[in-house]
């Protein structure tokens, strides 16, 4: 059983290394010295495409890895975007700009020996995110505790982190609900295996140990960063708070199924979030309207 490591840390140093990379690159241009807010990054994207030139040989060569970085942000938050309120602005806005961001400096030519799309590429689907190497791209305090850098860039490159990270509690409840859940199965298919005999029950146990402890430290570390999340409540009441009636509606039947099938088969099946998320991605937009969300209008 492999323990994941933690999808929102992921996402941080991702989104951090691509926002430190268009940082850097907008000293470069007519933007240099402006203070600029996330909004602003789109003119600046639109001056790097259009005159490349502008770019450091050290910034050309990181291109690959900054667009990675973006499209693994991407990626991670298109995964969890089912569970926010389908009112919900602030996620899509974010999740709109890193797009456009990565499709507009994509464009930009560059040698040969720079693997600009294969690094994309290795970030579009979210599972293979999950098995690069956490430490692929550095923690955001990294760039914050440059020791190369001004008081002044610090002080910019924090707000700037602090803006684009400020509103994803909800987003870091999710993850955190995820990977309980994938520890959950973890647990669950190793005392299925020790029933058809395929494990022993002293690997079950160790397992089961080794999960409580990843819980523990999933937690504690949740409950740092939020000392108002003191309770199981409270972490549900994140989600609750604006509910997602599509995915509502769904989970719903799917927990009568559930129910339908042991009460028939007296075998208890188990299902994780994940299974829904899959399940969601392969209805329609249009389907998934009509099906799961209720009629709005007056």
């Amino acid at each position: 059983m492999s323990f994941p490591a933690s999808k929102y840390s992921r996402y941080k140093r991702a989104t951090a290394f691509f926002l430190d990379w268009l940082l850097r690159a907008r000293g470069r241009g007519r933007f240099a010295g402006k203070r600029l807010d996330l909004n602003a990054f789109d003119a600046v994207v639109e001056d790097i495409a259009q005159d490349p030139t502008t770019l450091t040989p050290k910034l050309l060569q990181d291109l690959p890895k900054a667009l990675g970085a973006g499209q693994c942000a991407i990626t991670l938050r298109q995964h969890v975007a089912l569970f926010f309120d389908d009112q919900e602005r602030g996620h899509r806005h974010f999740l709109a700009l890193l797009r456009r961001w990565v499709d507009t400096l994509k464009s930009i030519e560059v040698a040969q020996e720079l693997p600009v799309e294969r690094e994309i590429r290795r970030f579009e689907n979210y599972y293979q995110v999950l098995q690069v190497d956490e430490d692929y791209f550095p923690d955001e305090e990294t760039f914050i505790k440059d020791k190369g850098a001004s008081k002044k860039s610090k002080a910019e490159r924090k707000k700037l982190f602090d803006e684009a990270f400020a509103q994803d509690l909800q987003m870091e409840v999710v993850c955190y609900f995820m990977e309980l859940e994938e520890l959950v199965e973890g647990v669950f298919s190793i005392y299925d295996q020790v029933k058809k005999q395929e494990k022993t029950m002293m690997e079950a146990t160790v397992v089961g140990t080794l999960a409580l402890h990843m819980a523990n430290q999933l937690t504690a570390k949740l409950q740092l960063r939020y000392p108002t999340l003191k309770l199981a409540e409270d972490l549900v009441g994140v989600l609750v708070c604006y509910p997602s009636s599509s995915l509502a509606a769904r989970l719903t039947k799917a927990i009568a199924q559930r129910r339908a099938s042991f009460e028939a088969n007296g075998t208890f099946e188990f299902q994780c979030m994940a299974h829904f998320i899959r399940l969601h991605d392969a209805i329609p937009p249009d389907r998934a309207d009509r099906e799961g969300t209720p009629d709005r209008s007056p």
